[in-house]
């Protein structure tokens, strides 16, 4: 008998928990769109994933984006939300999760809540094995709370990550650096293509934070084609504005044709770019 890849087809929180454990190298994840998922959502390795049978998470509305055609703000009506509990990510990929795509999902913290990381790929794994894989995040909406702000969009310490053609905003702070996507602990093959990203800290921060991961430095990075933005309206509030574009740990990294647009003089000086 040949097997079938499945299409799991959710409407609840609960639905959506028991997808992901379920779920096997080559099926489909389906998010009623329109729908709201509470929750931070485990996304576990699985026996058996290749790189060419890999698990899509997406929403019933909004499959099929095409590479190089960036989401908005005006795409949401068509995906299903999700939105993380407290201060937690909405998704997390547990230590060696290989071979997944979320792609058409708006991600976004519980009302009024300052979140700490929307998508949380690796952070305090110890080996580098262990770091997650082969993982792409696209046409997705990703944003913080309009009024609290949150720290981070998407953590990037894996190895082999696509994140491309999404709208990843409002990721602000008034105590601590903010960034749309931070890498610090490792990571490799970074592909960084045709996001909107929004952050007062750093738009994109490479280093920064000690790595779990002895000696380990941030390779094979390339971001192109990004539009990095700082709103002026935040001129006149108290958010703690540095960079656009920041590495403190890199090794062989590419920046071509991207937009990096407004910075000033706040709790730095105010660089584009910035490399120590």
């Amino acid at each position: 008998a040949v097997l079938q890849a499945a299409d799991h087809r959710v409407s609840t929180s609960a639905e959506l928990q028991a997808a992901l454990n379920k779920a096997v190298p080559g099926d489909t994840i389906t998010l009623a769109s329109g729908t709201t998922f509470h929750g931070s959502f485990t996304i576990p390795a699985k026996a058996g994933s290749t790189p060419a049978n890999p698990i899509t998470i997406r929403s019933s509305q909004f499959m099929n984006g095409a590479t190089g055609v960036r989401v908005s703000p005006a795409d949401a009506a068509k995906m299903a939300k999700v939105v993380g509990p407290n201060t937690q990510p909405g998704f997390r990929f547990a230590s060696k999760a290989a071979n997944y795509r979320i792609t058409g999902i708006e991600i976004i913290p519980a009302e009024n809540t300052y979140a700490y990381e929307l998508i949380q790929i690796g952070t305090t794994e110890k080996q580098a094995e262990l770091l997650p894989q082969n993982i792409q995040i696209d046409h997705c909406y990703i944003h913080g709370d309009p009024n609290k702000g949150s720290k981070r969009g998407i953590s990037a310490n894996g190895v082999n990550l696509k994140i491309h053609d999404n709208y990843i905003s409002d990721f602000k702070s008034n105590f601590q650096d903010a960034q749309a996507i931070m890498g610090w602990n490792g990571g490799d093959k970074i592909w960084i293509f045709n996001n909107y990203l929004e952050a007062t800290g750093e738009n994109i921060m490479f280093g920064g934070a000690t790595p779990a991961i002895r000696d380990a430095v941030p390779s094979n990075i390339t971001i192109q084609q990004n539009y990095f933005r700082k709103p002026l309206e935040w001129k006149a509030q108290n958010w703690m504005v540095k960079n656009l574009l920041e590495f403190k740990s890199g090794r062989h990294v590419r920046v071509v044709g991207n937009i990096l647009e407004n910075c000033w003089t706040k709790s730095q000086i105010g660089m584009a770019v910035n490399v120590t």
